[in-house]
């Protein structure tokens, strides 16, 4: 027989998509408590017709808080059952949490596991969406040698971005170098989707030279962690390097640099 405490839990489900319910508890004005995205959905309540409110359900919130709570992923294959805060923690860097596209963002729609980005070429192409295969470079390598072609040239575009996905040490990295021909600097940053607590084990290095190797130059920073769906990338981290730093390494007109990816442990 199903225990008190699993049927009260079968009930934390969104009455308009299904959806795990989880706090704040937003409810409209009937009293139908509905998920986030529902609530956030422009129109009345999805169940009733009614108009929403903006009180939110204190005691449901209150129940849920000493409930024992499986993770919403679970049908992904997530087992880890948890309460309240404990398990909305784990939700939030889960390893079966979906994610969207992390280059397009909002065009091509996908979302999937993050593990569907470091299986093979092909999952990264579904990872990227179709239409923007062509324009990523994948390597399965902790470092490479790059080349910015004509780098130094005048007029348009005002901006470019050069966009590569590294798979090392079991984790797919995305190396992003903007050149911001306007503001004449360049912004080099490097991210993985993964849990917090393995994103501080990795730096990444940006090391240019010029072709007779008597200009050097030398950079290094942590690589950055998104968790969430709308994370957005921090410029507090990346490397700004202005152009005339650059162009005393410039190759003739191209910009040959090399990325490494570290373990922080290994670069101490």
């Amino acid at each position: 027989m199903e225990s008190p405490e699993n049927r009260l839990t079968s009930c934390f489900k969104c009455p308009s998509c299904g959806s795990h319910l989880r706090p704040p508890m937003m409810q409209c004005k009937t009293g139908h408590c509905l998920c986030e995205s529902c609530f956030e959905t422009p129109g009345p309540c999805q169940v009733c017709s009614c108009s929403k409110s903006l009180s939110r359900c204190f005691t449901l919130e209150k129940i849920f808080a000493k409930l024992e709570v499986s993770c919403k992923n679970q049908d992904k294959g997530c087992g880890v059952v948890d309460r309240g805060v404990s398990i909305l923690k784990h939700e939030a860097e889960c390893s079966y949490k979906q994610f969207c596209c992390q280059v397009c963002k909002e065009d091509c729609g996908w979302v999937g596991l993050v593990a569907a980005m470091s299986e093979n070429k092909q999952a990264v192409g579904s990872y990227l969406g179709n239409k923007y295969v062509d324009r990523v470079q994948y390597f399965r390598s902790n470092w490479l040698i790059m080349t910015y072609t004509n780098f130094d040239r005048c007029g348009p575009p005002t901006r470019n971005v050069q966009c590569t996905i590294l798979n090392a040490y079991s984790q797919a990295f995305r190396f992003i170098l903007e050149v911001d021909y306007i503001g004449s600097i360049t912004k080099w940053y490097v991210y993985f989707v993964t849990d917090k607590e393995n994103v501080q084990a990795f730096t990444y290095k940006i090391d240019i030279k010029s072709a007779s190797a008597s200009n050097h130059l030398k950079f290094s920073a942590p690589v950055q962690c998104i968790n969430y769906i709308n994370d957005a990338i921090s410029y507090d981290e990346c490397i700004i390097v202005h152009f005339n730093s650059l162009r005393q390494c410039i190759n003739h007109i191209d910009l040959v640099y090399t990325i490494e990816i570290l373990e922080s442990s290994k670069n101490q």
